[in-house]
């Protein structure tokens, strides 16, 4: 009797006292235009829109160890916002005129970011909030991924300020000159520039298609880089890299011109395809295991206006930013909508957060197995007492 007893006071104090209710998804969302942070709870579906103001032309949010770092280009830094409190603590200044375009960790302490107008990357102390390098790489970055040791960075070869003349026929650099035509201007060769984080410079370069912009790593190890092309006469390709050879294994073209892309840990990968108002939104997958595309620019999965990335989930789901209908739909892979989330004005980023799991004091089944030990204490009284 009394080793019943030892056991189902364990029982009662482990299950009560220390179940943990489960953590809940929360996706940020900075919205470009309106220069404002909303969130979405996924499992309730509920939006909080303008939670807290940002700076000017943000472009990328990046959460770590509870905190969500906002790249603001034009006012070259980056925003550091405690999510517990959700209000801002603090800035790293980039420095003008970088235009820091994305950012990536790489511990606890330490980041690098992408300086667009510089062809440069700066790494950042986010503890001391300081900026405590910068490397000179590629021309025109903006993607970059942590891969073991190494840094991957998407050098997309957009030659700034450099226009046809007059003419149509050469080459000149013109700072005053802002054409609306798409061919006047150029990109060089798109490159994929690799850092070593140990020795703090530069140790490769490969080759890839026209305008590189971003990357990720799928289920097999695999770089997948997307190359947007010119917009007009060169369009999308996906190239893998092997990252331990630093090669390229292949390319596989997905039409049309991609920008961001996200594949999922089930090997699902999502592409965000643009689709400006009046078309419908377009976002393109592909399967990174068998490296095919499931629905390229001609049969895109469609969203609303302007969708200008992505980020998945899993199982087989994605979140989409559509830019020009100011919210935020998400779908499976089949295309079926599930939900769509309504915004501040211009959305272009989303990073998930997942809350702190909270453990209760008592939960639903820790008041039941209460009320049984309870109930069983009362018995061993009443029969000791008869």
């Amino acid at each position: 009797m009394r080793k019943m007893f030892v056991f189902v006071v364990f029982l009662w104090f482990t299950t009560s006292f220390s179940a943990p209710a489960w953590a809940e998804r929360i996706a940020y969302v900075i919205n470009n235009l309106g220069k404002t942070l909303s969130k979405i709870n996924l499992t309730t579906n509920e939006v909080t829109n303008d939670i807290e103001a940002l700076g000017e032309a943000p472009n990328q949010i990046v959460i770590h160890q509870g905190f969500a770092y906002v790249v603001n280009s034009l006012d070259h830094n980056i925003q550091i916002i405690d999510l517990g409190t959700e209000n801002t603590v603090g800035y790293i200044d980039i420095g003008e005129p970088r235009n820091p375009f994305n950012m990536t960790f790489v511990d606890s302490r330490y980041a690098y970011v992408t300086n667009l107008m510089t062809s440069t990357i700066s790494k950042v102390d986010v503890v001391d909030k300081s900026v405590v390098g910068e490397y000179g790489v590629g021309l025109a970055p903006e993607g970059l991924m942590v891969v073991g040791n190494k840094l991957y960075i998407c050098c997309t070869g957009f030659e700034w300020f450099k226009y046809k003349s007059v003419t149509g026929r050469d080459w000149v650099v013109d700072p005053t000159h802002r054409s609306n035509d798409v061919k006047a201007y150029r990109y060089i060769q798109g490159r994929v520039y690799v850092f070593d984080l140990q020795a703090e410079a530069v140790v490769d370069s490969i080759a890839v298609g026209i305008n590189p912009q971003y990357l990720d790593l799928d289920p097999g190890g695999e770089l997948n880089v997307v190359c947007t092309g010119d917009y007009w006469s060169v369009f999308g390709q996906i190239y893998r890299i092997n990252p331990a050879t630093n090669m390229v294994i292949d390319s596989m073209a997905t039409g049309g011109s991609p920008g961001m892309i996200s594949i999922g840990a089930d090997g699902v990968g999502f592409l965000a395809g643009g689709g400006w108002y009046p078309e419908p939104g377009k976002i393109y997958t592909f399967d990174s295991h068998a490296d095919t595309m499931i629905r390229g620019s001609d049969d895109p999965i469609t969203t609303d206006y302007g969708v200008i990335s992505v980020t998945a989930l899993y199982p087989s789901q994605v979140l989409s930013c559509n830019f020009d209908a100011d919210d935020l739909t998400r779908l499976n892979s089949n295309g079926d909508h599930l939900n769509t989330y309504l915004l501040g004005d211009g959305p272009i980023s989303v990073a998930i957060y997942a809350s702190p799991p909270q453990t209760p004091l008592l939960d639903e089944k820790g008041i039941i197995l209460t009320v049984i030990f309870l109930t069983f204490i009362g018995w061993l009284f009443l029969k000791r007492r008869g």
